[in-house]
């Protein structure tokens, strides 16, 4: 996988790179990464690289010139534009994206990015979310990072990614450690590994339900699942009980 960032600025992923499982990953020769100032792409002698929109409006806007001259000096590949109209990121888009062997990030700034450079070179926007950002470069760390979590070995543990939250539609469960006391459910320090199971199973539905209602509406419950779940309700309410 190689990520390549067109940005404004390159010192945002001096430590990103360089720290974690992202060092290593690049130590390993799973990742390698491209950073391109785009200052340098400039126009004229000031390196100009913004201009006044059309019309008018709130802020500037990164000239097309200058994002196709830094896009044309290296290959690209897949092109992605951090943008608040772009799609929601997901756990199914970052897999697609994992299958891409280079990507392109194009970091936005000011009002956003010339329209002709979008409908021109601009493979997918992508959105973090319904809120907007100062820049794109913290949102294109958030989405290299969601997208290296399924890059083949990058975990050590494949399973660990499969049990995260929202993966299977669902939050993910309560979790504790040592020292035990009465707060941790003894299901869980008792070895029986299918009671356990369903214990993990049950407490993502709950927590889903009562955290994120709207998520749990689109969840695929198991018919068993369903009758599981309303036990450990029952038993719930009964343990509040006394």
């Amino acid at each position: 996988m190689h990520f390549q960032i067109i940005t404004l600025y390159p010192l945002f992923f001096n430590y990103f790179f360089k720290t974690g499982l992202m060092h290593r990953a690049v130590r390993e020769a799973r990742l390698k990464y491209t950073i391109l100032n785009l200052k340098k792409y400039g126009l004229g002698k000031h390196k100009k690289i913004d201009g006044a929109p059309f019309g008018g409006g709130g802020g500037m806007l990164i000239k097309k010139e200058v994002l196709a001259k830094s896009l044309k000096s290296q290959p690209s590949g897949w092109v992605v534009l951090l943008s608040p109209r772009g799609k929601q990121l997901t756990p199914a888009l970052g897999k697609k994206l994992a299958r891409k062997p280079f990507i392109t990030f194009v970091c936005g700034h000011y009002e956003g990015v010339d329209q002709r450079f979008i409908d021109e070179e601009v493979d997918e926007e992508i959105s973090l979310g319904d809120y907007v950002l100062f820049q794109g470069e913290s949102a294109a760390m958030v989405v290299m990072e969601v997208v290296v979590r399924y890059l083949d070995g990058f975990l050590g543990n494949e399973k660990s990614a499969l049990e995260d939250s929202f993966e299977n539609g669902l939050l993910e469960q309560d979790q504790y450690t040592r020292p035990n006391d009465e707060r941790v459910p003894q299901v869980l320090v008792g070895g029986h590994h299918r009671k356990i199971e369903i214990w993990r199973r049950n407490n993502q539905i709950f927590n889903t339900l009562f955290r994120r209602p709207k998520m749990f509406k689109e969840a695929t419950l198991l018919m068993e699942e369903e009758c599981e779940f309303k036990r450990y309700l029952y038993l719930l309410a009964k343990e509040r009980e006394s």
